[in-house]
C-alpha cells in the first residue's frame, strides 16, 4: 500500500471532531512558500474538508475564489476544465450526484477574503 493511500484510509476513519482538532493544532500556521494564507480567516483546504468536498468541486471552488488575487483568466480557465471533467464523469456514470445536505461555509465569504 503506498503512504498517500494509507494516510488517505487512515483518514476517513478519523471522527470529524478528531479532524477539526487538528485543524486548530498549528498545521494552519504553517505555510510553505509565502505568506498569503496567514492572512485569511478560512484557508482552502478547511472550506474542503468543513463542506466535506470531493476532489473535484474542491478543485473547482480553489480556483472559482482566487482568480482575482492569483492569475486570472487562466484559474478561471482550470475551473472550467474541472467542471468539465466533473460534468464527464458524472454523465459517463463515473460519479454519482451527492444525496446528502451539507451546510456549506458561504463561498461568497471564502472567495472575497482568499
Amino acid at each position: 500500500m503506498s503512504l498517500l493511500l494509507g494516510a488517505v484510509q487512515a483518514y476517513e476513519f478519523w471522527p470529524v471532531a478528531w479532524r477539526k482538532v487538528q485543524v486548530r493544532m498549528g498545521v494552519n500556521d504553517k505555510q510553505v512558500g509565502g505568506n498569503h494564507y496567514n492572512q485569511v480567516k478560512v484557508q482552502h483546504w478547511d472550506l474542503v474538508i468543513e463542506n466535506d468536498l470531493p476532489y473535484l468541486p474542491a478543485q473547482i471552488s480553489k480556483y472559482v475564489t482566487r482568480w482575482k488575487k492569483k492569475h486570472g483568466s487562466q484559474d478561471i480557465e482550470k475551473s472550467i476544465h474541472y467542471l468539465e471533467k466533473l460534468q464527464t464523469s458524472l454523465e459517463n456514470g463515473v460519479l454519482k450526484y451527492p444525496t446528502q445536505e451539507r451546510v456549506p461555509i458561504k463561498l461568497e465569504e471564502f472567495a472575497e477574503e482568499n
